[in-house]
């Protein structure tokens, strides 16, 4: 168990239940080797969510805001907004990039430096925190290959410059969006890259064949969370059991 102070509300205590991923792995053309990336399934299922090299789930007694989302890719509807955001962002590439030579990177630090600082409004990132913060994030050690197997990341690249990074947990049938960090430059900001990031990594499940993408955690009365809520239809884990949704819930 870890205790501390809730990141989403100033008057709360959180306590998060860690449990250690197993290390397994495979090397080669082959998805993963094992059971690791089914078991991620179903722990993906229960409600957790990958952090280093463990998972974790929230039990904050007296609170359940923390609220599990996923969305049932087959069944997602593209909003007409949506569809025209992606139009609108069509000359950006996303590519799949594995290995921790390419998932950890200068050009890669600078970026997450530049949005911790303006966007997350902290004091001033060096690139050498930023790389210690992106080496945890990816559950990476020494330039070893990822902890868990299953960890990639999805660059975005608008004629060549890196404008956003996705850090990505996959399984068999399952994706889970774990952290994406981005160009928040003001002629970026206008491209709303963390909605358009999200509408395509759905695209990339539905081509792959994944069942469900796994957004974290929807808190509908954190402005931060909230907008989760918007992608339609999507299922809240609500006492132990995933329950689908098709408009934004505001009382969970």
């Amino acid at each position: 168990m870890l205790e501390g102070r809730c990141g989403y509300f100033d008057d709360r205590n959180s306590v998060e239940f860690f449990i250690p991923l197993p290390d397994e792995g495979g090397d080669g053309d082959e998805k993963y080797s094992g059971g690791l990336p089914s078991l991620f399934d179903s722990l993906l299922s229960g409600g957790f969510r990958r952090s280093g090299k463990f998972v974790y789930n929230a039990v904050c007694p007296g609170c359940k805001q923390c609220v599990p989302i996923r969305i049932p890719v087959r069944k997602f509807a593209f909003s007409k907004n949506q569809r025209h955001l992606l139009r609108r962002n069509s000359d950006i590439e996303m590519r799949v990039v594995t290995g921790a030579e390419d998932m950890i990177t200068m050009e890669k630090a600078d970026l997450f430096s530049r949005y911790m600082e303006r966007h997350e409004k902290t004091e001033p990132f060096s690139r050498s925190k930023s790389l210690e913060v992106l080496f945890d994030m990816n559950g990476i050690e020494k330039f070893e290959k990822p902890f868990y197997p299953g960890t990639v990341n999805f660059d975005y690249r608008l004629d060549g410059k890196l404008v956003g990074v996705g850090i990505i947990d996959l399984g068999r049938t399952s994706l889970s969006s774990c952290y994406f960090y981005y160009d928040i430059s003001a002629d970026m900001m206008r491209r709303s890259l963390g909605t358009y990031s999200i509408l395509k990594e759905i695209e990339y499940c539905a081509a792959s064949g994944y069942d469900f993408y796994y957004l974290g955690y929807y808190i509908s009365k954190c402005r931060a969370m909230s907008y989760k809520g918007r992608f339609l239809p999507h299922e809240l884990l609500i006492d132990g059991v995933w329950k689908e949704q098709c408009e934004q819930n505001w009382d969970v």
